[in-house]
């Protein structure tokens, strides 16, 4: 059964028992984007030196944008997500854009490697104070140490473990329950994933 997303793209009204197909929008994403700002997670793994995020959809191709504030300049990264025969997620990297000319590699490898940097250094404490609840849900600093392991792999150009979270109340509580993308698509404007839940102290997370 599909499941429309609504603004609070990360919430969902009951924790899936099973497989679970969810669609969002971009304008559904960039609603949720708006408010990254407040989230600790996000000035977690945001590097300072980006600003106002955004995402865009075309077929087949995730299009991440953001402002680099030492040029003032809007980078665009076309991005091409997929899940492979070993389940694993890849982002591959079709094209970098400053505004309408193709970024220099030179220019996105430094951003990259701030971006790596950061991850990098804020990843022990928060490995350090990770862990999984009796419910089977994960504390906030599990969400940055398992989403942070997934960037680095996306940094460096690799294929990642695709989980992510889902807010969902439990025990009339939101918690951060994790699951994993076993299938994604996108077309017309609309990003498609087939989600199921996922037992990160099974997973080797």
């Amino acid at each position: 059964m599909a499941r429309r997303a609504g603004t609070g793209a990360t919430k969902a009204t009951n924790p899936p028992a099973g497989p679970l197909e969810l669609s969002l929008t971009d304008s559904e994403i960039n609603a949720f984007v708006a408010k990254w700002d407040q989230l600790p997670i996000t000035n977690a793994l945001m590097p300072a030196a980006l600003s106002d995020p955004q995402v865009s959809f075309e077929d087949g191709r995730l299009i991440l944008g953001a402002t680099m504030k030492d040029t003032d300049t809007i980078a665009s990264v076309y991005l091409s997500p997929r899940i492979d025969s070993d389940g694993k997620l890849h982002l591959d990297v079709e094209k970098v854009m400053g505004g309408n000319l193709p970024l220099p590699r030179a220019i996105w490898d430094a951003y990259a490697r701030k971006v790596a940097a950061k991850i990098e250094r804020d990843l022990p404490p928060a490995d350090q104070k990770a862990k999984l609840l009796p419910d089977g849900s994960a504390n906030n600093a599990m969400v940055q140490s398992v989403l942070g392991k997934m960037m680095l792999h996306f940094v460096h150009g690799e294929a990642a473990d695709p989980v992510v979270f889902m807010k969902v109340p439990v025990n009339n509580q939101l918690r951060n329950l994790p699951v994993k993308i076993t299938a994604v698509t996108i077309a017309d404007g609309t990003l498609t994933m087939r989600i199921e839940p996922v037992d990160l102290g099974d997973s080797g997370e």
